[in-house]
Formats: C-alpha cells, sequence, structure tokens
C-alpha cells in the first residue's frame, strides 16, 4: 500500500506524512490532497487508485476530510488522470472563489507553473535555485526507491481550466514492504 512518507516545499521545507506547518502551502496541499482525485468520478473510495488513497489518507491524517470539504468546494471542472499526459486536473467553488488543482508527474506540472506559494500565501515567480532545489529532491526520493508527484494550484483564474499553476509541492510516497515479505 502506497504512504505519504513526506511533502517537500520549494523553501526547502518538509511536511512528515502525520504533520503539517500552519501555512498557506500546506492548506492548500491538505485540500488538494484531499479533492484532486478522479474518486468523485467512482463515488467509492475503495475504487480510488493507490495514488489517491494514498493523498486522502494524508489528507485525513492532517484534518482534511474528504466528505467535508467535498459539501464546502462545489466540483465544477474535470479532468480525469490521463496515462499519456500525465496528470489531473480539478477545479472547485467555495462562495464566490474559484480554486484550482493540477496533480501528476513533475515534470509535466513544473511546466504549467509560472510561480512557487510561498508559506504566507504569496505567489513567487520561479528561479533557477528552484529548478536546482526540485531537481536535487527528486533525485534523492528516486535513489530511496520512493516516488515523487507534484502539487500545484490556482486561484480566480480567467479561463477554465488555468493556463498557469502555483508550484505547492512534491509529494514524497513509498510502498513499504508488508510484513513478512523480507522473510520470504
Amino acid at each position: 500500500e502506497i504512504e505519504v512518507r513526506r511533502v517537500h516545499f520549494a523553501d526547502g521545507t518538509a511536511a512528515g506524512a502525520a504533520t503539517a506547518p500552519a501555512d498557506e502551502r500546506a492548506t492548500l496541499m491538505g485540500i488538494g490532497c484531499a479533492l484532486c482525485n478522479d474518486v468523485f468520478f467512482f463515488e467509492k473510495l475503495d475504487q480510488a487508485n493507490p495514488v489517491d488513497k494514498a493523498l486522502i489518507a494524508f489528507a485525513a491524517r492532517n484534518g482534511y476530510a474528504i466528505d467535508d470539504l467535498a459539501r464546502r468546494y462545489q466540483r465544477i471542472y474535470d479532468q480525469p488522470f490521463d496515462s499519456e499526459a500525465r496528470y489531473m486536473a480539478a477545479g472547485f467553488q467555495q462562495n464566490d472563489r474559484q480554486l484550482y488543482f493540477v496533480k501528476g508527474d513533475p515534470e509535466v506540472v513544473l511546466k504549467m507553473c509560472r510561480s512557487q506559494l510561498t508559506a504566507t500565501g504569496r505567489e513567487q515567480e520561479i528561479d533557477p535555485r528552484f529548478y536546482d532545489f526540485i531537481r536535487t529532491r527528486l533525485d534523492a526520493i528516486t535513489q530511496a526507491g520512493g516516488i515523487a508527484i507534484a502539487l500545484a494550484c490556482a486561484s480566480g483564474a480567467a479561463e477554465t481550466p488555468p493556463r498557469r499553476y502555483a508550484f505547492l509541492g512534491l509529494i514524497e510516497l513509498e510502498n513499504p514492504l508488508r510484513p513478512g515479505v523480507p522473510e520470504i
């Protein structure tokens, strides 16, 4: 079973699987992990893919219940995961606020980002140091046997779906061995 090991933010901070820093990025990360998935198409969590299950479980451990968020955020846009495109996207309306998320292969998601979100919620332009950090983190995750996906968001976009997003973070996933497997 795949699990979220940690979340890596672009400023170098990381959040473990059970805790997240109290900042705007962490809030949007929790909402995105809970809502940006294909569960709404299946209407049953048990039919979700292992990555979506891991992200929803991570969100729940950090206080973001999918049922509660689904009531508060009306889904207004869906682009299910496509293995050729290597990402999925979803859009939501909450009162007068529109919020879009995209998640998937870090290379693909990064091409959609024009900025990164800081802890205060301010958008900061992406610079070469950002790309160096991402490459270094991706290499470390891969060498440790993990998997990484990226999550980005956009709010108040004039077009649906937005053309540009703000990078939220890398989500490091692991697929730990089940008990008894090492002995076998």
